[in-house]
């Protein structure tokens, strides 16, 4: 199943407090104090530390001094946009019991590809309750016909530091907008060059052994699969990935959205460890290491 997926679609996304109660983010968080076992009889205050909680569970340790951001206060810029009719909140998720927030919002930018074929330009906007962190927006464009995610990272994260001054909050959300058209503008530039290149068995094994090098057999299963997915698998019958190096790339993203493995923890289940994985985990990274090797491919 795809990253998109595992994400709560939006029905009601008239306002923030409409999306944030449809995924059950409505709640306030709380700031407690943090003890430590001094012995088996006594407890201390950790005077340096704090504790961030919903109702009776834990959702963060936190530096003392800083305060809590409730999540209707960290994403109340998006009601701006919203209104204008700029941007429309499609997915949301919460992940670890309530301590990860994340939104996944569309704008009108669209590169079209072919019937049925798209890229649209989408934007992420994650975020959790310490205050000591920024909220951070990922331009994360979608493959429509693939239902794939791009995560580029790097250039294509922008951070946001939490501020409840109006004035301070739309100048920066203007800033952030303004950055993620400019992006997804040179990002639409490149996948149109990369549709357009047809590449050759050789380069269908430099591709794969530059994204998972190795004798195991596992980097040799993954090669493997990710080939499998570029000629008989769901890609393949994608006109603009037919035999391109844009289809070599959108078969690194299918295999990382819907088999790369992801092990849930003691503190994650499955379906958290998987949607942070492919949004700014191992699989994300994986995603962004295919781009950066099309890319070098396209120069070769």
């Amino acid at each position: 199943m795809s990253l998109i997926n595992k994400f709560k679609s939006l029905q009601n996304n008239g306002s923030v407090d409409d999306i944030l109660k449809e995924i059950g983010a409505d709640f306030k968080a709380e700031k407690r104090r943090v003890y430590f076992e001094v012995d088996s009889d006594n407890n201390e205050p950790a005077s340096r530390y704090c504790a961030v909680v919903r109702d009776k569970t834990l959702l963060a340790i936190m530096k003392e001094g800083y305060g809590i951001v409730q999540y209707s206060e960290a994403v109340e810029f998006l009601n701006d946009l919203i209104t204008k009719g700029s941007t429309s909140v499609d997915y949301g998720a919460i992940t670890d019991g309530g301590a990860r927030l994340h939104l996944m919002c569309t704008t009108n930018y669209i590169a079209q590809l072919a019937a049925g074929d798209s890229v649209r330009c989408y934007f992420t906007v994650s975020t959790s309750h310490d205050g000591t962190e920024s909220l951070l927006i990922s331009c994360t464009p979608i493959h429509t016909a693939s239902e794939t995610v791009f995560t580029p990272m790097g250039a294509g994260v922008i951070k946001m530091r939490h501020s409840k001054h109006v004035k301070d909050r739309m100048a920066q959300t203007a800033r952030a907008m303004n950055k993620i058209s400019d992006y997804f503008l040179n990002f639409t530039e490149t996948i149109d060059r990369l549709k357009g290149l047809t590449v050759t068995k050789d380069q269908e094994t430099i591709f794969v052994t530059m994204l998972e090098d190795g004798d195991s057999q596992r980097a040799e299963n993954i090669r493997t699969r990710v080939l499998d997915i570029f000629h008989f698998g769901a890609v393949s019958k994608i006109p603009s990935c037919q035999d391109t190096l844009f289809g070599l790339l959108i078969s690194a993203q299918f295999y990382a959205d819907n088999y790369k493995v992801v092990r849930k923890s003691s503190i994650r289940n499955e379906i958290d460890a998987f949607i942070e994985s492919k949004l700014s985990g191992d699989a994300a990274r994986f995603k962004a290491e295919a781009f950066a090797i099309a890319l070098r491919l396209e120069k070769m």
